[in-house]
């Protein structure tokens, strides 16, 4: 069985706290069955949960804040991208620049041209997340 781990989850419950903090947890978590809501409401970090439950709560976010538009998790622009990291277990200054590398590189052996990164807030800095703007030509 595929496995998520609850870091990941709970990244995506505070990505909807941050886009509807006016209630739309409450208005995605309405759209899971009961067991899903269950499993959300009691998240450890370091445990493993069923594939499936990642797969119904995204589902269940393209729907209540991405209007079902399947795009809804893709990029911001057609040549702009922004990566958020939402509660990582831990975090430094020092990762975070190595993180902006990955992305550069990844993006250089996909094949794009002229990649820029830049970290736009950090919690190393003081941050709530650390958030990578990234553009290409």
């Amino acid at each position: 069985m595929v496995k998520i781990k609850g870091s990941v989850l709970r990244s995506r419950l505070a990505m909807v706290d941050e886009m509807a903090p006016d209630g739309g947890r409450g208005r995605v978590l309405a759209r899971l069955e009961p067991q899903d809501r269950e499993a959300l409401g009691a998240l450890l970090a370091s445990s493993w949960y069923p594939f499936e439950l990642g797969r119904h709560l995204d589902a269940a976010i393209v729907e209540e804040l991405g209007g079902g538009q399947a795009t809804f998790f893709e990029k911001v622009g057609d040549k702009e991208a922004v990566l958020t990291t939402h509660e990582a277990e831990t975090f430094s200054a020092p990762d975070c620049a190595t993180v902006v590398g990955w992305y550069r590189r990844a993006l250089e052996m996909c094949g794009v041209r002229d990649p820029r990164v830049v970290e736009e807030e950090c919690r190393a800095k003081g941050g709530a997340v650390c958030r990578y703007r990234i553009t290409w030509s």
